[in-house]
């Protein structure tokens, strides 16, 4: 098998594999990407994805919790999981020798019990961990200005809930929740690194051979933003903190390159024109810009720290690069085409970050993309490229959210 050869196979039953065997490596990373997160709950729901991520490490008809967690031990398994707005992820990176161990705990794993007293001690783990994320200042900053900038559309769902949402959450509306959403067609299993793919092929058609067949579908309401200014008050906060929020481009446009171009121009962390005029000097503690690109939808963010007598200074001036149809080079395109193309290149090299991305890209596009092929998308972006993509966003619909200290 070739290097960066990318694979892809459909079970009978709906379940679809891709891969790409990079012969490099000395691991092998295995994940399953279900394509479900907070925007696929119901009011009642709020915070069951991330609860039932948690609840899948808790035993399922023939390993207990403990005998899950000792496995995972015995295959010296790097696991770990996480839910997002629109994905609950489960995954691994394991010794090529233990690729058929870690695949069948996965997909038991997948197949969970959710035990009534398992799931009682679980959520009081979770009402924790709202808790310390609503202690933190930023944390709870970003979840209250998503939530009312997207308003009733369900990409302004908490990832984590509420502490009555979850308090109220019954083990019987889990179950619902998981045999409504983590159907075959609604899953990716994606390898990547050093392994065996008819090996990874055969033994998941056997593993999965009784999963049922069902269709799911995610929910797309229209998006409808307004221009908004709110401030949020929090007790003892030493900084000010600043979130302007926009419409952006989604997961498919095809402004999603040319806009993290120009983000990485605007504000990136280094070297770019927020860097040089706001944190070199010292004028803010923190500030960055960012594409946030969803499943159809999407929005740009700029966060900002700063001592609140910084404040309007700061917000004047990231808003003045927001709204400026033309402010950099060609000389600061190519840099910036430089920089994503190193990150991209360099984060390749790593197993892991291959079986996530080909995951993404399947439920996103429907296809997956070589290293080299994301690099070609990004170099071939030009000036009038980013230039388009300013035209096509409205600025009459700002979100300007400030968190000060009372």
């Amino acid at each position: 098998m070739s290097n960066n050869s990318l694979l892809s196979h459909k079970l009978a039953n709906g379940l679809q594999i891709v891969g790409e065997y990079l012969s490099s490596a000395n691991s092998c990373s295995i994940g399953v990407m279900v394509n479900t997160g907070s925007r696929d709950e119901t009011v009642a729901e709020s915070g069951i994805s991330h609860f039932l991520e948690h609840m899948m490490f808790k035993g399922t008809f023939k390993r207990s919790a403990k005998e899950v967690n000792d496995c995972l031990g015995e295959l010296g398994a790097q696991a770990n999981a996480y839910t997002s707005v629109e994905h609950t992820t489960y995954y691994a990176t394991i010794l090529p020798e233990f690729q058929s161990g870690y695949l069948e705990l996965l997909l038991d794993m997948l197949q969970p019990k959710l035990d009534s007293d398992e799931f009682d001690m679980e959520k009081k783990v979770i009402l924790e961990e709202i808790a310390r994320k609503n202690d933190d200042p930023s944390s709870f900053f970003y979840m209250e200005t998503v939530a009312d900038y997207f308003a009733s559309h369900p990409l302004g769902n908490s990832v984590l809930g509420s502490v009555e949402s979850v308090s109220a959450i019954t083990v019987q509306q889990m179950r619902d929740y998981w045999e409504r959403r983590y159907q075959t067609k609604n899953m990716v299993l994606s390898v990547a690194g050093n392994f065996d793919w008819e090996k990874i092929c055969i033994e998941a058609e056997q593993l999965t051979a009784n999963w049922k067949l069902r269709e799911t579908a995610r929910v797309y309401p229209e998006l409808k933003f307004s221009s908004v200014q709110k401030d949020f008050k929090r007790d003892k906060l030493n900084m000010t903190h600043l979130l302007l929020v926009l419409p952006g481009p989604s997961a498919q446009d095809a402004n999603y390159y040319p806009a993290n171009l120009w983000a990485n121009i605007i504000g990136d962390q280094t070297g770019s024109k927020i860097y040089w005029d706001l944190l070199e000097p010292g004028t803010v503690e923190s500030c960055y810009l960012w594409v946030d690109a969803n499943d159809q939808a999407g929005s740009i963010l700029v966060y900002a720290s700063c001592d609140p007598k910084n404040l309007e200074e700061v917000t004047k001036k990231v808003k003045s690069y927001l709204t400026a149809k033309l402010n950099f080079s060609e000389q600061e395109l190519e840099r910036s085409k430089t920089k994503l193309a190193s990150r991209l290149a360099i984060s390749a090299e790593m197993p892991y970050n291959r079986m996530i991305n080909l995951s993404e890209n399947f439920l996103y596009h429907g296809k997956t993309e070589t290293i080299h092929e994301t690099i070609a998308k990004v170099n071939a972006v030009q000036t009038k490229d980013i230039v388009s993509f300013l035209n096509n966003i409205n600025f009459e619909t700002f979100g300007e959210y400030r968190l000060i200290g009372e």
